[in-house]
């Protein structure tokens, strides 16, 4: 690894990720991007934090989307594409991979503006599941030229959601779940059956229809400042039960 005691023009590539040592090893000078000194500064910065992060990232560069990765990254790819050297097309990088990739990658190009992602990835049985954030790289003149893409393997919380929706459904009681914003997202079955709704009658915003008119503003009002003060909510309220009649 580089310390600030030792400058070098080459600051980009930490000798301590494998990854970085194959692409200082490269010879660039059969490559469309030419000698590492030169090129550009945002290329560099990229590939700078590229290699130093724990977490599975990549570099999809220029409009060919040349691929760089870091050494978690390469956990993920198959088998027969580690080999490939870096700077290689993102096709021949990634393999398979690719084709759920590229649609967001080419998106967070052309828009200028973050694109997230779940994949599943990794040679292990079951494979893992991730969830990916595109980011766009741009120059000094505002242009987008590449995408940074990082990685969060989020396999075993979405175990810990079955079990806990598994759980939730076979429960008699009324259980509901709801965002930051405190948007529905989820209700159970024992909730459904009794208002007699299907879970997108009930979602977001739109269980307040079913609130009694007479109590609807007040329900809405204490709903909403527990939501933005994160404070326990109590309240008691009708709602239209499945045969029409408020309870």
């Amino acid at each position: 690894m580089f310390s600030s005691s030792e400058p070098t023009s080459l600051y980009f590539f930490d000798l301590a990720s494998p990854t970085a040592a194959r692409a200082r090893e490269k010879d660039w000078s059969k490559d469309g991007l030419g000698p590492p000194e030169q090129w550009p500064t945002c290329l560099k910065h990229s590939l700078s934090l590229l290699y130093r992060q724990p977490v599975p990232a990549a570099l999809f560069w220029g409009p060919e989307n040349q691929c760089f990765y870091n050494d978690a990254f390469s956990d993920l790819l198959e088998p027969a594409c580690r080999s490939a050297q870096p700077g290689a097309p993102a096709s021949t990088v990634c393999g398979a991979l690719w084709t759920e990739l590229a649609p967001k990658i080419r998106a967070a190009m052309t828009k200028g503006a973050a694109e997230k992602q779940r994949l599943q990835a990794g040679s292990s049985n079951p494979v893992s599941t991730y969830e990916s954030i595109h980011l766009p790289v741009y120059d000094e003149h505002g242009f987008a030229v590449g995408v940074y893409s990082t990685w969060i393997e989020i396999t075993q919380q979405l175990q810990s959601e079955d079990q806990y929706r598994a759980i939730t459904e076979l429960s008699p009681q009324f259980v509901w779940k709801a965002d930051l914003h405190g948007k529905i997202t989820y209700s159970n079955q024992s909730n459904l059956d009794f208002l007699g709704r299907t879970s997108e009658h009930v979602s977001g915003d739109a269980w307040l229809d079913l609130v009694h008119p007479d109590d609807r503003a007040r329900t809405a009002r204490i709903w909403q400042e527990a939501a933005e003060k994160q404070t326990r909510y109590s309240a008691e309220f009708r709602v239209r039960r499945a045969d029409g009649e408020f309870r």
